[in-house]
């Protein structure tokens, strides 16, 4: 029978383009090289991102990840994701966490 692993969650909070997906990358590699650990990176702004491209029909992993195109959008997308949050504080961190707990229980 196949042990089931507790999820953990390690956060990793910093200024903009301090270093985060970089250690976050760097330790997902290691627990997975150690073979102990199923590993979901999600960062906090990833909903954001992803709704923001799906309303704007881009591409939302270009939008995570290449700096000049997520920095040509930065303005506009701050703008509705303060709209957003004014609304609802949480939103976007409910969000993440729904994404997670639905990883842990696939694991």
């Amino acid at each position: 029978m196949k042990k089931r692993r507790l999820p953990v969650v390690i956060c990793v909070s910093g200024k903009r383009r301090s270093g985060k997906d970089f250690l976050a990358n760097l330790l997902a590699d290691r627990l997975k090289h150690r073979g102990c650990y199923e590993v979901l990176i999600c960062g906090i702004s990833y909903p954001l991102k992803e709704e923001y491209a799906e309303l704007n029909g881009m591409d939302a992993e270009r939008l995570k990840f290449d700096a000049s195109f997520k920095e040509h959008h930065r303005a506009d997308m701050v703008r509705w994701g303060e709209e957003i949050r004014a609304n609802d504080p949480d939103y976007f961190c409910r969000c993440d966490l729904e994404i997670s707990i639905r990883s842990a229980v696939t694991c």
